[in-house]
């Protein structure tokens, strides 16, 4: 036994929690965590994630293998990307002279 008495308060343990998530994760732009840190505090690194908004990578053996995201923001990433494929399809359709103009469909569908 080390003599050191365990967290007595979740406050205590919420403190510990964030110490080692400091002490592996760095301030600054990018935040990065071991697989097997964060296999073993994944919890905390969501609650990090899901508190400061930014993302942290997951690497292993120096190599991002994935991220962990606040849903939030992953959804405004989908959303995002949805959205840049749409313009492209729409634009390419456009080039190609493929598609039918909003007012015609309108008309065909008698909402004009």
């Amino acid at each position: 036994m080390s003599g050191h008495p365990g967290p007595r308060c979740p406050q205590q343990k919420a403190r510990i929690r964030f110490a080692w998530l400091s002490h592996y994760l760095y301030d600054s732009y990018v935040t990065e965590l071991a697989v097997s840190e964060a296999r073993d505090h994944l919890a905390e690194a969501i609650e990090e994630t899901r508190r400061s908004g930014e993302p942290i990578y997951v690497t292993r053996r120096g190599r991002r293998v994935a991220v962990i995201v606040d849903p939030d923001t992953y959804e405004r990433v989908v959303d995002a990307a949805e959205d840049a494929v749409d313009r492209r399809e729409l634009e390419a359709a456009r080039d190609e002279d493929d598609y039918v103009p909003w007012d015609e469909v309108k008309a065909d569908l008698g909402l004009v």
